[in-house]
């Protein structure tokens, strides 16, 4: 089943957003993802990040993969990535690197270049959330259970954004497939939003859907939060 990559890097100094041989570096290895998967991979940046700034700038990259395997087992050890690794091993570090249980269809992310550079001129940008669940044993049982409430709160999450933004297509996101240091699980919901007014909607519905986790048997006990737009490249 394909699944959807999500990572987070910092750019180690003197680069910036702007930096044209980092540019040109981070362009080469998005092709080269997208020609040996035929699927679309993206760059994303926090929302008011300043491009030029001299602080170690972070950035998202956002893919898809036929498989877990397909990524770990098949591109991480090929040549073609080492080389690409060698290439930046002095310009980006990886902070994380997740596996969202979830195509990318699931999400509300555009598949193709020219549906993001529509939603770029529409001044739409993104919501990550991603949330610890607490802790979780092995077992069919308790698979079943964590299937069923997400299930769940992927519904009222999509029923809350209707109410906020008045349609309920632009949320998406799955459960997370490393599990924690501690053995819990973690789930991301991404959502798509417009302008600076977006920005309350988000919050509103952050908070609605974390309630209703809490009403349903489950627990939130803690995440990561990012609002991001696209980096073009």
């Amino acid at each position: 089943m394909p699944v959807t990559e999500l990572a987070r890097l910092t750019l180690l100094p003197p680069n910036t957003l702007t930096t044209p041989l980092l540019i040109s570096k981070l362009e080469k290895a998005k092709r080269a993802m997208e020609t040996y998967t035929h699927r679309n991979f993206a760059y994303m940046v926090p929302c008011g990040q300043d491009p030029d700034s001299k602080e170690p700038a972070t950035l998202y990259i956002l893919g898809e993969w036929a498989s877990v395997d397909q990524h770990l087992n098949d591109w991480i050890p090929s040549q073609e990535n080492k080389e690409l690794l060698e290439m930046l091993k002095d310009d980006v570090t990886v902070d994380w690197l997740i596996h969202v249980d979830a195509p990318r269809e699931g999400m509300p992310f555009p598949v193709t270049d020219e549906g993001w550079k529509r939603l770029a001129r529409d001044d739409v940008w993104f919501s990550v959330d991603k949330f610890v669940a607490g802790e979780s044993n092995e077992g069919e049982e308790r698979k079943g259970k964590e299937k069923d409430l997400f299930e769940r709160v992927l519904e009222r999450a999509r029923v809350g954004y209707e109410g906020v933004v008045g349609r309920g297509d632009g949320v998406g996101g799955g459960w997370i497939v490393e599990r924690t240091e501690k053995g819990g699980r973690e789930f991301v919901l991404c959502a798509a939003w417009k302008g600076n007014g977006g920005s309350e909607g988000w919050e509103k519905w952050r908070e609605g859907f974390k309630k209703d986790v809490d009403v349903m048997g489950g627990e939130v006990v803690g995440g990561e939060s990012v609002r991001v737009r696209r980096l073009d490249i």
